[in-house]
């Protein structure tokens, strides 16, 4: 099992189908995520696939059974069906014995916390989560955007700062060049001081973004943007 984990999640931008109804229905997909356990895919709707179905990866031999663990408007985490078979052909005596129940329960929350990171990237505002060392654990698509940052830089997990030197660098702020340090390191200080008062960024297209931050039990933080350039003018 630990072999078959360090296998890993790579990340495709390859297109596939799904199939069902006998291999009677079709639909196109494309294929965003891949690992040993599952896959995450982009569809048109989700809401014509169904919870069981074979998926053909372009470029591959060999296709997957998978039934559905989460979705959202248009993507879905499908798991595949002989990872679940592997899971309970392991041995039930001795120590392990445990293992199928706390298995489930791990799948359990690994699919919840899965369909919370789509919902959040199905919003229009930034989120950012932070750890307590204030590297970020997860950025939203929305943030992305906002920021315009890539990513292969989002997934590296930054720390807080250099998030704010991206902003800086590709002179989002509307800040004079002199004082551009200055306003990183109070940016900074502040998200590790937790000080929960929102902040208005003025960005130097004009915009202006509301920043909130909460602070969580943990001791990371945990990050909003929202657009409010209407409201203040």
């Amino acid at each position: 099992m630990d072999e078959r984990r360090q296998t890993g999640r790579h990340r495709l931008l390859k297109g596939g189908k799904i199939i069902f109804n006998d291999r009677r229905s079709v639909i196109d997909c494309l294929v965003r995520n891949f690992s040993d356990q599952g896959v995450c895919l982009h569809v048109n709707s989700a809401a014509n696939v169904p919870r069981e179905f074979e998926l053909a990866i372009d470029g591959t031999e060999k296709s997957h059974r998978c039934h559905v663990r989460w979705a959202t408007r248009d993507r879905i985490g499908a798991q595949f069906a002989d990872a679940v078979a592997y899971e309970a052909d392991q041995p039930s005596s001795g120590p392990s014995a445990e293992m199928p129940e706390i298995q489930s329960r791990g799948d359990f929350f690994r699919g919840e916390l899965l369909t919370l990171r789509a919902a959040l990237d199905e919003i229009h505002v930034g989120i950012v989560l932070l750890d307590s060392e204030t590297r970020a654990q997860f950025m939203n698509r929305a943030f992305r955007r906002m920021w315009r940052l890539s990513d292969e830089v989002a997934d590296s997990k930054p720390p807080f700062v250099a998030l704010m030197y991206h902003g800086r660098d590709t002179r989002a702020y509307a800040v004079p060049a002199e004082q551009l340090d200055a306003y990183v390191a109070d940016r900074v200080a502040l998200v590790k001081a937790g000080d929960t008062k929102p902040l208005d960024l003025r960005l130097a297209n004009g915009e202006v973004i509301r920043v909130e931050c909460a602070v969580l039990p943990s001791g990371g933080r945990l990050l909003s943007y929202t657009f409010i350039t209407d409201i203040v003018g």
